[in-house]
């Protein structure tokens, strides 16, 4: 269930991260800088920044995506937020989250993907995500 960094459960799943969007965002706020890379989630509990969690909640995540039909529906779809979008979790965590960007640009890049969460709090159906210039756009299955 848990273990060392570079030891234990070798299922993982590699998140499509960064996109164009995102490295050129990162560039805006913090010059030449790297949003990062290789964003798993992953079992053994032990992480350098991707998701981990124990093997024993990991293992049904990897099977459902490891024995998904991508040729028929594509490939799976994850969708991780920061926390509960809520007017005043917004506020709150524009002031208490170290980020590059200030905080009002914070709150709006969240109100933006806001409307991702807002759709599946709704729905709980995956959301299409598409980028038109500087911006997400999301829409539904």
């Amino acid at each position: 269930e848990y273990g060392d960094v570079g030891e234990g459960s070798s299922f993982k799943m590699g998140l499509e991260y960064p996109l164009a969007i995102d490295r050129n965002r990162t560039k805006t706020y913090n010059g030449n800088s790297s949003p990062g890379s290789a964003i798993c989630i992953h079992g053994n509990c032990v992480t350098a920044g991707c998701i981990s969690m124990q093997n024993k909640n990991f293992l049904p995540i990897f099977l459902s995506a490891r024995f998904h039909n991508s040729s028929a529906y594509g490939y799976p779809k994850i969708h991780i937020f920061p926390f509960r979008f809520t007017e005043e979790l917004i506020q709150e965590q524009s002031k208490s989250v170290y980020s590059d960007m200030p905080p009002a640009d914070l709150i709006r890049f969240w109100k933006e993907i806001k409307v991702a969460y807002d759709m599946f709090e709704k729905n709980r159906k995956a959301i299409k995500l598409s980028v038109e210039g500087n911006k997400y756009n999301f829409t539904e299955y």
